[in-house]
This record gives structure tokens, sequence and C-alpha cells, in this order.
């Protein structure tokens, strides 16, 4: 009998190194690009381990309960909520690298409009977690904020086109109630915030569609080292379209983070996400029970350098959903 090692992937999930062709979470990948970044990604040090040529640090299966359904956590919205209709995986071969995302790789990226001198500005991001709710930072919502946008991809276009295939133009939401976390301050920890929209937004796939939250107790205990930010405003460059960054959990101590809620991380090269990113994902790809590979939001961008780019950037603050998932829930009419 083989004892394969332990290991951790390139997301800091635990695993062990099995053959290539023996992960059951890579053979849910269809892509062959996206395909080929897994297995390079995650490559175990010593192949001959298994003696079956390449071996992959493939990470642990979600446990389960006695039934076969979710684990979910003891809440009783958990289940209503879901996660079959949630986090689809588009599989580019971008998917794990790269700046600039595919139209409807997020589709659930919302803008925040608000009114001023009876015009409609954008500023800040969301996401869509249900078809009336959206997740976002506290302070994001500070101001006449009355509409949210969703189908968005390049600000200056009316219509995102694709190879001559275009998506459908985006809608906007009113708001009907903004719920802020009761302790939040300014510089509190609990930059957390729902918005509760008039009606169900109709959802389209691949361009308006919620994405998961940690609802069972395997996704609650997950700590992502690396995760993917997304929006309009963490570059400096000059682009108007969705924008997307790897960022790595850098040490709390060290950097002089906040407390327990949030986390600090870095993008490569010392960048990091800015102010107009906030409200945004933190988000990454990881197997779920009963749904396979879904895009899991773990965090909500909270604050960020003022730059965009630069030499040892400040860390970009981000708040933990796992932490706050039960406020989430308490809050949701569903």
């Amino acid at each position: 009998m083989i004892i394969h090692s332990r290991c951790r992937d390139s997301r800091r999930r635990l695993g062990r190194c099995v053959p290539v062709g023996r992960c059951d979470f890579l053979n849910q990948i269809r892509n062959i690009g996206t395909k080929e970044s897994f297995i390079r990604l995650n490559l175990c040090k010593s192949d001959a381990l298994t003696g079956q040529g390449r071996s992959i640090c493939c990470a642990d299966a979600p446990a389960q309960t006695g039934n076969g359904q979710p684990n979910w956590i003891e809440h009783p919205k958990a289940a209503r909520l879901g996660l079959q209709t949630c986090g689809s995986v588009a599989m580019e071969d971008n998917i794990f690298q790269g700046t600039k995302a595919a139209i409807g790789q997020y589709p659930w990226m919302v803008n925040l409009l608000y009114l001023k001198r009876g015009q409609y500005h954008l500023k800040g991001a969301g996401t869509l977690i249900h078809p009336r709710y959206v997740l976002t930072a506290a302070h994001a919502v500070i101001g006449n904020l009355k509409k949210v946008r969703l189908g968005e991809y390049d600000l200056a276009s009316t219509l995102d086109c694709d190879d001559g295939v275009c998506a459908q133009p985006a809608i906007d939401y009113p708001i009907q109630k903004r719920m802020t976390h009761e302790l939040f301050r300014k510089t509190s920890d609990y930059d957390i915030a729902l918005l509760e929209l008039y009606r169900d937004v109709n959802l389209f796939p691949q361009q308006i569609y919620p994405i998961c939250l940690p609802l069972t107790k395997s996704l609650l205990m997950l700590q992502p080292r690396q995760m993917t930010v997304t929006g309009w405003g963490w570059s400096d460059r000059n682009t108007s379209v969705l924008l997307e960054a790897d960022m790595h959990v850098v040490d709390r101590v060290k950097r002089n983070c906040p407390g327990e809620p949030t986390f600090c991380a870095r993008g490569k090269n010392w960048s990091g996400h800015c102010r107009g990113d906030s409200g945004g994902p933190y988000q990454t790809i990881v197997p779920v029970e009963q749904a396979g590979l879904r895009y899991v939001q773990f965090g909500i961008i909270s604050a960020g350098s003022g730059q965009c780019t630069g030499t040892k950037l400040a860390p970009g603050v981000g708040v933990s959903v796992a932490y706050h998932i039960r406020w989430i829930l308490d809050h949701m009419n569903i």
C-alpha cells in the first residue's frame, strides 16, 4: 500500500501528493489550459514518491454529513441560501493568473451608484450573494447611495463584446434598505454592510449571478492564503474594464494589521488593491460539497493604498466573511 505524503497546495489547503490522474479536484477541470496551470502550481517536490510520473498536491475533499448532504453551519438560513446556484466557474485559461478579467468571469460584481447634484456617479463595489442582496463594505455605503449596477464589465462602453459576442446591457436596481454592522465605525474592524434591493434581480449565467459564501462547516474552517480580488480601481493604468489581481495573505503581526475580523494581503511586486475597489470580494475557487468547483467569497475589500502601484506599499485590508457569516444570514429576509 502506498502512503501519500501530506502537503499544502498553492492555495494553502491541506492535501496529499497523488498521481495527476487520481486527483478528483483536478478531474473536475475541463479546460486543458486551466488544468495545466493547476498542475504547474501544485507539483509535488518529489515525483518519485508515487512511482507513477507527475504527482500533485491534491486538496482533501470537504467533509460531508452521514446522509451525503453538505455539513451546513448551524443557522436556519444557510441551507436556504444554498451552494448549487452560485459561484459558477468559467473555465478560462487565465483563471489562475492575469490582470484583465474575461467578460462574464465574475458575474457577481456590483457597481455602487451615488446620486450627487442630480447625476449618478460610480464609486465602490460589492457582490451579489442572493437575487435580492448585495454584500459590500460599510464605509462604502456612506452617502447618498441609491442604486446598484449589475452585469457591468467596461465602464466606458454601453455594450460589452468579445470576439463578436456581446453581453446584455448592464442593469440598474434601486436599493430598498441599507444595513451596516452595528459595531462599525470609520476605523472599525466591522466594515461590512448588506444592501437589500427592491426586487429580485434577473439572473443571467455568466453575466449576473451570485457568488457563494462559506456556508458549510468545512468552508468556514478554510483559511485561504491566496485569493483573487476584482474591481475597477486596483490598477493605476488607464483602463475602464474589470480587473483581477492575485493576492496572498501576509503575517498580521509583522504588518501591523487590524484585529481578528480582518486580514491583510498584497499582490505581486508589493502591489495591492486601491480605494476604488472598496466593498469588492476576496474570492477563490474551492471544491464544494454536492456542487463541484465554485467561487467562494472569503473576504471584503475594506482598505487599500491611495496609490495602486509602487514600492512596498502598505498591504490591503480585508474583512473576513467567515467571521461575519452569522451576521449576514441574520440580516437576510430569506
